[in-house]
């Protein structure tokens, strides 16, 4: 399903840029997965190669423990599956879209990556006053002005 999950993601990134004119800023996907395939039609590296052909990068966080297991409850058995991630397969997403790869054991370390990717995935914009870059323009413009009517046309005896 990751695949899969990717190509929905480039369809999801070109419609939003569609239905700006074009203007909408660059789109990423961020991918959260344990990285294994389980299910889907297209391979991980072929969802990759979709968003790498419309210059969409992937940023990449495999999440879980080398240990990892998720347990099932059904028909008042329990079931035990066992859920490693795929570091290398998330790995090579992010290499081949150009976007980052990241890796999370514990909830600090999911932490810390998004905090790291934040500057890379999100825009700030800041406004920045410069009105004193005017203001001390125009008082040098003055002052060469007052300079320069004091030695052409001088006024004391």
């Amino acid at each position: 399903a990751i695949g899969d999950g990717i190509a929905r993601g480039v369809e999801v990134a070109r419609a939003a840029e569609a239905g700006h004119g074009g203007t909408a800023r660059p789109a990423a996907i961020l991918l959260l997965s344990d990285g294994a395939q389980t299910e889907g039609l297209l391979l991980p590296l072929e969802g990759a190669a979709r968003a790498k052909s419309f210059k969409i990068p992937v940023y990449t966080i495999a999440l879980g423990t080398p240990e990892g297991v998720v347990e099932f409850n059904r028909f008042g058995g329990t079931r035990i599956i066992p859920v490693p991630p795929d570091p290398a397969t998330m790995r090579q997403i992010a290499a081949q879209t150009g976007g980052r790869f990241y890796e999370a054991e514990s909830a600090g370390d999911l932490r810390e990556a998004y905090e790291k990717m934040g500057s890379l995935v999100s825009k700030v914009e800041r406004k920045q006053e410069i009105t004193y870059a005017f203001v001390a323009g125009g008082l040098v413009l003055l002052l060469a002005a007052a300079a320069t009517a004091v030695v052409t046309f001088p006024r004391l005896p």
